[in-house]
């Protein structure tokens, strides 16, 4: 195994409470809503230099109902740059705008899943999307377009949107679009079936998004979390392992996890409230990438008669160990799925394409 190389900046999880329910949500947790400490949050980070570790993600849930939100940004912002994750509605626009105004060290980046009010509504609740736009275009108006981006989870109700949703950022000189990949937990295991788009529909439009990255836009920023990936892996020669450079979360119990995508104790490898020294941290979360990375070279079935086995990094989040233990059935449907997509682009890439 290569050396561990942590990611600069670590997930903080707020709270698990939210004011929507959208149909592919991730979060797994079925306790009551709970709301991670400011100030734990702030003593525990102040250790996280010896690590390299400065920067973070403050997400949820939706962020924003924290009580103490902004003592917790404007703590996290004087180590670091902060991105805060929010659907844009829980506050008014003004407040929004008031908090960039006042904090020049975030990042705000918008949920956006849907160009056009029938399609977000559906995946985001009625009403919402006027909500959402109207925090948008304020933030435009007021000039702060590069001090957020827009984030859309493609889904089969909203990939017809894809492209408008790119303009409109280019048009207004929004700094980043991001297009997280799908993932088959919480709402978005129980829905899959009815979210996932065709198969080749997402490889359509995986392949626009490669054309797109390609361009040389320097007002907007494209964002693709398999994309970007794969392109890591083929420019390292096939060297490069992301897992080699995980990114920490702490998620509302104060529970640290080994992944940004890891849930629950099972997979805590500590605790903010009573963490151990530094190295004794690393080294637990070293035997769990160990034996993570262990899981994803063993392969699937499907593995073994595949043509691009070969050059094939085999990792995507529900073959993952912390996934594995975070539930008691993993969603094969969606492996399959993923396994295709991978190998329909490490075919283009064998033969040169």
């Amino acid at each position: 195994m290569k050396p561990l190389k942590l990611s600069d900046r670590i997930y903080y999880e707020v709270t698990n409470g939210c004011n929507l329910n959208c149909i592919h949500c991730c979060n797994v947790s079925d306790e009551k809503r709970t709301f991670l400490d400011a100030d734990e949050i702030l003593k525990f980070h102040s250790k996280l230099y010896k690590l390299g570790i400065k920067d973070s993600v403050v997400t949820g849930g939706e962020p924003t109902l924290h009580k103490d939100f902004e003592k917790i940004i404007e703590g996290l912002c004087k180590v670091g740059k902060v991105v805060v994750t929010s659907n844009g509605i829980a506050w008014s626009s003004e407040k929004y705008i008031d908090f960039l105004k006042r904090n020049n060290n975030v990042f705000l980046q918008i949920s956006l899943d849907g160009f056009s009010e029938k399609t977000y509504d559906n995946i985001r609740g009625i009403g919402n999307f006027r909500k959402a736009m109207h925090t948008i275009q304020d933030i435009v108006e007021e000039g702060y377009a590069k001090k957020i981006g827009l984030s859309m989870t493609i889904m089969n109700q909203n990939i017809t949107d894809v492209k408008e949703v790119i303009e409109f950022a280019r048009k207004n000189k929004i700094r980043t679009v991001h297009f997280p990949t799908l993932i088959a937990s919480g709402n978005g295991n129980d829905n899959w079936s009815k979210i996932a788009p065709p198969l080749n529909k997402q490889i359509e439009i995986e392949e626009y998004f490669l054309g797109e990255l390609l361009k040389d836009n320097k007002d907007t920023y494209i964002s693709v979390n398999r994309i970007n990936q794969l392109l890591a892996w083929i420019r390292s020669g096939y060297n490069y392992d992301y897992c080699c450079t995980p990114t920490l979360k702490v998620d509302p119990f104060g529970n640290i996890l080994p992944c940004a995508i890891a849930s629950g104790k099972v997979n805590s490898i500590g605790s903010i409230f009573n963490m151990n020294s530094i190295d004794d941290f690393m080294n637990i979360l070293v035997q769990n990438w160990e034996l993570a990375l262990i899981n994803h070279k063993s392969g699937i079935e499907q593995c073994k008669s595949c043509t691009e086995k070969d050059i094939c990094p085999k990792h995507f989040c529900e073959r993952c160990l912390f996934m594995k233990r975070s539930f008691k059935t993993v969603n094969e449907e969606s492996i399959k799925y993923k396994c295709e997509i991978y190998k329909h682009h490490l075919k283009n890439i064998r033969e040169g394409k």
